[in-house]
């Protein structure tokens, strides 16, 4: 059976002016702890205009720098907000380069 992680950068209120980098350190520090133990991917989602769920509105800048701190897991982004990404955002633009 594979295993992956999924995130969705929670912030719950009251928000500080450091609440949503210290979620997504929290997230990189997490997941080459769960790629030393076997996990197979993660994925981030990607929402806009959420006030306390998903508040990662760059999920390709997260998987690039889950890329630099892994070197086996898959990385994937399972939504992709088509209004808000251009053809030089989208997944079939950079997932070559980091997976």
């Amino acid at each position: 059976m594979r295993m992956s992680l999924f995130y969705q950068i929670q912030v719950p209120k009251p928000w500080t002016a450091e609440s949503e980098a210290q979620r997504i350190y929290e997230a990189l520090e997490q997941i080459p702890y769960a790629e030393e133990h076997g996990f197979d991917g993660v994925w981030f989602s990607e929402h806009h205009f959420r006030p306390v769920w998903s508040h990662n509105s760059a999920p390709d800048l997260t998987l690039a720098a889950v890329s630099q701190r892994t070197s086996r897991i898959r990385l994937g982004m399972a939504w992709c907000s088509r209004p808000s990404i251009t053809r030089c955002t989208s997944p079939n633009a950079w997932r070559h380069s980091i997976s």
